[in-house]
């Protein structure tokens, strides 16, 4: 396991989904188009894309590729079914690999704004109508109070969880992964809540830090001292 997530914080190898959707027909782009946070027109690679609902959170993700049918959708979230694809990494240490580059997941963001969760930049402004781009036009270039951080747990607790700083709510927390490093995890609070900050909920207290985690630079050997 070790040396698989190495392996991958190296960049050496790939982890593949076990399944994509492809859409095809005449209807295919307009009804894309009108359905996720990406301009169809301006795509020219693969990219990632959301789809909102009509509050503007996030009610999946997945990655976008041109295909010459139509486009290929490879959604978001976990590697825990289907075959292992030929070539790929294992899908055992991808929950951690997201989680120590600071990726979220579908299940860390969904219900959260783009803006909270790092992921504006798959919102194309002026595009025209899709599901939740009402909401995106009125927060365009205001600032929303959350982001995305990390955790690292002195004493353990268990997520989902809400959190609080203080005895006040300052956010929640999403994922916690035991790992060669400890207890680490994600999660969405207040930008009043600086790197360093210590926070509870359920059942456990931690520290906020930024992402992504300086384990994501691990490369397998671990120190002496």
């Amino acid at each position: 396991m070790e040396r698989l997530l190495a392996q991958a914080l190296s960049g050496e190898g790939f982890f593949a989904f076990p399944g994509v959707l492809l859409l095809r027909g005449p209807d295919a782009f307009s009804f894309l188009q009108g359905q996720g946070t990406r301009d169809l027109r301006r795509l020219s690679g693969p990219s990632g894309v959301l789809f909102l609902n009509h509050k503007g959170q996030i009610e999946e993700a997945a990655t976008l590729f041109p295909h010459p049918e139509g486009f290929l959708l490879a959604p978001w979230g976990s590697l825990e079914v289907g075959e292992r694809a030929e070539g790929a990494l294992p899908a055992e240490p991808y929950p951690l690999y997201t989680l120590l580059k600071g990726l979220p997941l579908l299940s860390d963001i969904q219900g959260e704004l783009p803006q909270s969760v790092g992921l504006l930049h798959l919102v194309d402004y002026g595009k025209g109508c899709y599901v939740g781009q009402e909401i995106m036009a009125r927060t365009e270039g205001k600032e929303v109070p959350y982001r995305l951080v990390g955790l690292r747990a002195p004493e353990g607790g268990e997520a989902p969880a809400a959190l609080t700083l203080e005895g006040k709510r300052v956010g929640e927390a999403k994922r916690l992964l035991e790992t060669p490093f400890g207890l680490l995890g994600l999660a969405v609070v207040r930008k009043e809540v600086p790197v360093g900050a210590e926070v509870e909920g359920g059942g456990g207290r931690y520290r906020v830090e930024a992402l992504p985690f300086k384990e994501a630079a691990w490369s397998g050997q671990r120190s002496s001292g």
